[in-house]
């Protein structure tokens, strides 16, 4: 890394950040405060997709799957398309 650091890319989301983003491979995962969770392109910032996903707590990502926790409920979404592969309840809301 070399300073000073620059900025590459720049994008104009639908609503600001809820939490902080995960990353993947070449997607980055950002919850927003419209619980919607928006998939955008590392190189470029550009929007793959976005689903409705309320969320209590950032997202994860990992093994081509995209996990979401909310108040009673664990999901996991293809990183590809955004699409519930599975759901899972849990007692309480889940934070991290």
């Amino acid at each position: 890394m070399t300073f000073p650091v620059e900025g590459k890319w720049s994008a104009t989301l639908a609503a600001a950040p809820a939490d902080v983003p995960a990353y993947r491979a070449n997607h980055v995962y950002v919850a927003l405060r419209t619980n919607q969770l928006a998939a955008l392109l590392i190189k470029d910032g550009s929007a793959v997709w976005s689903v409705e996903c309320p969320m209590t707590a950032p997202p994860a990502a990992g093994d081509s799957l995209v996990f979401a926790g909310s108040d009673g409920l664990v999901e996991a979404r293809a990183d590809s398309d955004g699409r519930a592969r599975w759901r899972r309840p849990v007692t309480g809301k889940v934070i991290s």
